[in-house]
């Protein structure tokens, strides 16, 4: 009676022929370092490594895969940047594991801050004034649902496209000062 062989065994010895050239090597190192990279960001972001320890662990990878990190690294990390979110983690690592000069993005970043704030005190005084008005409800206990005012909701979207494309050009800044 023959041995039964595991899908694993008929494959492998099907592909045993088979080799990877070294473009598709470089691949699937490249691949496999971003996937790393991303899971030590990851972790960061989690807050179960200190930039210290991320440090170390990218020196590492580094090492391992033989390939440049700063790239990679501020690509990943500026595809985190996002007005209206919270940036520093993302901005502390620009600055300290990829020697980035941070200076533009947090200037685009506090103008969208500072104009949402302004923005929104304005739109939340015009809803309470309404509210009194209409319903005679007033007070300190008085809080507007600003998220189900379409004028609000048009508001932010302009305020986020408007320093949205001032962010990317920041974005292309830096990437291009790490190319060259």
């Amino acid at each position: 009676m023959g041995e039964i062989k595991s899908t694993l065994d008929l494959v492998m010895a099907r592909t045993k022929h088979l080799t990877l050239s070294e473009a598709d090597k470089q691949e699937q190192s490249q691949s496999q370092f971003l996937a790393r990279l991303n899971g030590l960001l990851q972790k960061v972001y989690d807050q179960s490594f200190r930039f210290e320890e991320f440090n170390r662990a990218v020196a590492d990878l580094v090492v391992e895969f033989n390939v440049d990190f700063r790239a990679p690294l501020v690509d990943a990390l500026l595809q985190k940047i996002d007005p209206g979110k919270d940036n520093e983690v993302a901005l502390a690592l620009l600055q300290n594991s990829a020697d980035v000069d941070i200076r533009g993005l947090q200037l685009v970043l506090k103008q969208f801050q500072d104009a949402f704030d302004t923005v929104r005190l304005v739109h939340a005084d015009r809803v309470m004034r309404a509210i009194a008005d209409k319903f005679l409800i007033s007070g300190s206990d008085v809080f507007p649902n600003l998220d189900r005012d379409v004028k609000w909701n048009k508001t932010v979207a302009t305020l986020m496209d408007q320093h949205n494309i001032r962010l990317v050009n920041e974005k292309l800044k830096i990437r291009g000062a790490i190319d060259s």
